[in-house]
């Protein structure tokens, strides 16, 4: 229950139920204090929060009590607690402890003390157990309580089975003395079924489930193969990534070359007027003119110095002679 839950029900309670300041002027403490007790401490069975109205009907019955008994404390387990009833969030189940209705008893006026008697069959072993109690001028009331109706699959029954039954013999007899006494015991309505006794799971009890889930045969089998096929996958799934990217950059650059501008082709070179040797050439120009004959005319050769032969091998004209030739017959005609 939250803070906020906790506030809202004890102003609800307070406001609603004037028993509340009855009840805590009675025990000496706040109505705030009462309220949150009971709610915390009370309730045996809190499968879910107490309600306020649960918590009220607690109150009115403690209340009725201490009225008959000034020693009566319902804030203590051993006198009184509750019990939430399966599928309603109103109505609930009291019960008194053993501190509960010996304080009732001794609380009543003429009373003289109880007696408990036990019976035993022919093996021995306890059968019944008969609570007497007396009261001035009054007959004895008597109950007997039989091992073979009241005991119940529980620890406490199969350890203790005479005292149990005594308790179970003394509470019936009481409730002759004392109306309205409640007479249930946990084993009774449990196996009636009128309460809700599911626990409420903790962060602990989550835990262990999960780890049952995981160490049974239902949990899931972890293969490295399964491992090995995933990182195969990512790599896979990476070098297509990669295709991609070098795709589109691959076409981004060829847009953007197509975009740009084609630089217009350089002019042809213009002939260089024919000169002396190497003036007005570079070197390149000078190594290709020295295949004509302008620089032979030049340096006082004669038409039979041309060093390239009239054909080449395949018996055709060579070019290179007679160019050769044309270029010093020409340089001849210029001077």
């Amino acid at each position: 229950m939250s803070n906020d839950q906790r506030d809202q029900m004890i102003k609800t309670v307070r406001d609603q139920v004037p028993a509340v300041v009855e009840l805590g002027t009675m025990l000496g403490v706040s109505g705030a204090f009462l309220v949150h007790t009971i709610a915390t401490q009370c309730f045996k069975n809190p499968k879910q929060p107490v309600t306020a109205t649960q918590v009220a009907a607690y109150i009115l019955v403690a209340t009725e009590f201490r009225k008959l008994c000034p020693n009566f404390n319902p804030l203590l387990p051993r006198m009184m607690y509750a019990f939430s009833v399966k599928d309603s969030d109103v109505a609930i189940e009291p019960m008194l402890g053993p501190a509960g209705v010996h304080a009732l008893l001794r609380s009543t006026p003429g009373y003289r003390g109880f007696k408990l008697t036990e019976e035993f069959d022919e093996q021995g072993k306890i059968h019944a157990v008969v609570a007497n109690i007396r009261l001035v001028d009054m007959d004895p009331f008597e109950y007997r309580a039989y091992l073979s109706e009241w005991k119940r699959p529980t620890g406490p029954w199969n350890q203790q089975p005479t005292h149990m039954l005594g308790l179970k013999a003394l509470k019936y007899c009481a409730s002759y003395v004392i109306a309205g006494l409640p007479v249930h015991d946990p084993e009774d309505v449990i196996e009636a079924q009128i309460i809700d006794t599911t626990p409420v799971p903790t962060k602990g009890d989550q835990l262990r489930d999960r780890m049952k889930v995981l160490n049974s045969a239902e949990a899931p089998v972890f293969d490295d193969r399964d491992q090995d096929r995933k990182a195969e996958q990512d790599k896979q799934d990476m070098e297509a990534i990669g295709k991609r990217a070098q795709a589109d950059r691959d076409a981004k650059a060829k847009a953007k070359k197509k975009a740009a501008p084609v630089p217009d082709p350089d002019p042809t070179p213009q002939e260089q007027p024919m000169g002396f040797f190497g003036e007005g050439q570079d070197d390149g120009e000078i190594d290709e003119r020295i295949r004509f004959g302008s620089n032979a005319f030049l340096n006082g050769h004669s038409l039979d110095d041309n060093p390239y032969p009239s054909e080449d091998d395949d018996g055709n004209p060579n070019a290179a002679h007679e160019g050769w030739r044309d270029d010093y017959e020409q340089a001849k005609a210029g001077e």
